[in-house]
């Protein structure tokens, strides 16, 4: 390695931790429980604590987050598509002499629920 160009060195600390199954949802419950018990919340400040919490966030929940917001993206574009086709049928049906009644468009009210 090539030390002469002056950069700081870092000390790095690799903890590993062996415990078998400790990502399932009865650990997280527990630790939901225990919060409730220890109001300062000392047991979040463990590093295998918070390294279950990171690799559990990163592995699944955070994709539940970015599909939740492409879906709220993707429902947001059919109500404005939605609008925007029944103001022109609206200015379509308004040139007719008799007032008619606009045909329902319900895909974004059937989309979102």
């Amino acid at each position: 390695l090539d030390w002469t160009r002056g950069r700081p060195r870092k000390d790095v600390d690799i903890i590993v931790c062996h415990v078998p199954n400790i990502i399932n949802a009865a650990v997280f419950s527990a630790l939901m429980d225990a919060s409730s018990v220890d109001s300062s919340l000392s047991f979040f400040k463990s590093p295998v604590i918070r390294g279950s919490i990171s690799y559990a966030f990163w592995r699944g929940a955070c994709k539940v987050d970015v599909m939740q917001f492409f879906f709220s993206l993707w429902s947001l574009g059919i109500l404005l598509v939605e609008s925007w086709v029944m103001v022109k049928l609206r200015a379509a049906f308004q040139s007719e002499l008799a007032p008619q009644r606009l045909p329902e468009i319900s895909v974004s009210r059937d989309f979102i629920g």
